[in-house]
């Protein structure tokens, strides 16, 4: 994906409450924090 549509999905998952995001330099780092997102990635298949 482009940067922008990163951007994008990012604030989509932001305002749905799944991820949260904390400055880090002139960068953001994203974690999950929604529950059922979390466990559906630790299900994930490579």
């Amino acid at each position: 994906m482009k940067d922008p549509a990163v951007s994008q999905a990012l604030g989509l998952l932001r305002a749905a409450g799944v991820v949260e995001g904390d400055k880090d330099g002139r960068g953001v780092r994203y974690r999950v924090v929604d529950d059922a997102s979390t466990e559906l990635l630790k299900h994930r298949v490579l």
